[in-house]
Order: C-alpha cells, then structure tokens, then sequence
C-alpha cells in the first residue's frame, strides 16, 4: 500500500480514511436511492425541489431540502 500511495501522490493517512468510510458512502448510496423512488411518487413533473420536499415532510419523512434537490 505504501507503494500504492506514493505513486499515486495520495497521503497513505487519507487513503487509510477514505477506505475507512467505504460502508458509510455505500449506505448513504442505498439511503439516496430509496429517497428518489419517493421522489418519484411525489414528483408530478411540474413542481420543484421545494414543494416536493414539503410534500414529503407532510408524509413524515425527514428530509433535507438540498438532500432533494440534489436526488432529483
């Protein structure tokens, strides 16, 4: 791995966290994708980020405004 690094000029610290974190990208993968299936739901086509987010806060689902404008 140390060679790894150096040739690739990546700090073997930061490769070692970046490895590290692979479960918690993965999952948050998975969390997005369920998001956008209700996004679709939701989604009508003529409405933005704003009401959809609203739409799914009234369903219960926390949501995150940026969170749904980046999915959709």
């Amino acid at each position: 791995m140390k060679r790894l690094c150096r040739v690739l000029e990546v700090n073997q610290s930061s490769y070692c966290k970046w490895l590290a974190g692979a479960e918690a990208r993965a999952a948050r993968q998975r969390q997005d994708l369920i998001l956008a299936e209700e996004i679709r739901e939701v989604y009508g086509g003529a409405c933005g980020s704003p009401r959809v987010t609203a739409e799914l806060r009234g369903k219960g689902r926390r949501v995150n405004g940026k969170r749904v404008a980046r999915i959709m």
